[in-house]
C-alpha cells in the first residue's frame, strides 16, 4: 500500500495494489474517486481536498489492532511535493 499526497494539487491518493486500471467511480460530490480494476476490485482511492476529511492533514497514523505502529508528521518546512509514504517500508524500518 502506498499513500501519496500532492500539496499543490490538494490531492491524497491511497494505492492498494498494482492491478491494471479500467475505470473511475466518482463519489461524494466529486471529492472521492475510486480507481477500479477490470474485475471490479478497488485499486486506489483519490481524495480531492483531503483536509475536508481529516482534522490534521499533516499527520498520518498507522494502527493495527488499536496499536500505533508508526506515525508520519509533516512540518511546515517540508516542501517535498508529491510526498509518498510507503507503509510496508516504514513498518520494516521501524521494527
Amino acid at each position: 500500500m502506498e499513500i501519496t499526497r500532492d500539496q499543490q494539487a490538494d490531492v491524497l491518493y491511497i494505492r492498494f495494489n498494482e492491478r491494471p486500471f479500467q475505470r473511475n467511480v466518482v463519489l461524494g460530490n466529486g471529492l472521492v474517486v475510486l480507481d477500479v480494476a477490470e474485475d471490479g476490485s478497488v485499486i486506489g482511492i483519490e481524495l480531492i481536498s483531503p483536509a475536508t476529511f481529516v482534522d490534521n492533514i499533516r499527520e498520518i497514523h498507522y494502527r493495527r489492532g488499536g496499536e500505533e505502529i508508526f506515525a508520519v508528521v509533516e512540518t511546515p518546512e517540508e516542501t517535498a511535493v508529491p510526498r509518498t509514504i510507503s507503509c510496508c517500508q516504514s513498518l520494516k524500518a521501524s521494527v
